[in-house]
């Protein structure tokens, strides 16, 4: 095989963090008596594997068609699931930093993931027919609790892994700080703009233009209706969410509608 010159391709640059932080997250137990450190020899392997995913592009991107990019996913949440067995079965409250190891590696799989994710919906923008797009905002009253939510969620999971170190009222202020922390945001950033792409199987959600996102199935779509000049698009389970498309100024927006809420099944 000829080896190809490596471009800083955003999801080659991911994955390959992600290689280097398994290799360095896991080094005090694969070796031992290294001799570098776990950041040193990390980023030595991120470039390594950067280099090592640029040489299989096609190959990357048929494993994201083929939805394996969710082992990603399964192998974040592993390290936490290995540690609240092992307080279950032994009794022991594991160390921080074994936590905070296992708290960043989650992190870079959900952002390896994530990359993945948009990779697969650039790849089915340009193998499918669009049949209609439009420009909306995520309502707010979906928006803020989401985020409200995923703060607890993380909390909680802390709180499991290392009892007793969170109390009650801290979990409780974090959340209702990370709440009013969404507030401020969104009163000084606007809306999320998006951009609603209708496909053959799914719609693409893209908040760079055409460049990624993340892509529904027409099944978890739970709706599409027009409340006058506002196309309200209903995303279902595990993400729910509105998106809002303002259509007053279409030229034709019956056919808009039509073409999303004909494909909702």
């Amino acid at each position: 095989m000829r080896l190809r010159p490596p471009r800083l391709r955003s999801l080659s640059a991911v994955l390959g963090l992600f290689i280097g932080s398994a290799i360095a997250f896991s080094l005090p137990w694969l070796w031992p008596d290294a001799p570098a450190n776990a950041v040193e020899i990390g980023i030595l392997f991120t470039l390594l594997g950067w280099v090592a995913v640029e040489q299989f592009a096609e190959e990357i991107d048929q494993a994201v068609v083929a939805r394996r990019h969710w082992l990603l996913a399964v192998v974040g949440v592993l390290p936490f699931v290995a540690l609240l067995i092992t307080r279950a079965l032994r009794g022991n409250t594991p160390s921080d930093e074994i936590v905070l190891r296992a708290s960043l590696f989650g992190v870079v799989a959900f952002v390896a993931f994530a990359a993945c994710s948009s990779r697969y919906a650039t790849i089915r923008l340009r193998t499918e027919s669009i049949h209609g797009n439009v420009v909306g905002v995520k309502s707010r009253l979906y928006d803020l609790p989401l985020t409200m939510v995923s703060s607890a969620i993380g909390l909680f999971v802390l709180h499991l892994v290392l009892p007793g170190t969170f109390s009650l009222d801290f979990l409780s202020g974090s959340v209702v700080g990370s709440l009013i922390g969404a507030v401020i945001g969104a009163a000084l950033v606007g809306n999320h703009t998006v951009e609603l792409v209708a496909l053959d199987d799914g719609l693409v959600i893209a908040s760079d233009g055409r460049g990624g996102g993340s892509f529904v199935p027409w099944r978890r779509i739970r709706g599409v209706r027009l409340d006058g000049d506002t196309l309200r698009v209903t995303r279902g389970l595990p993400w729910p969410m509105v998106y809002e498309a303002d259509l007053s100024s279409a030229v034709h927006p019956d056919t808009v509608v039509h073409e999303f809420r004909s494909r909702v099944h």
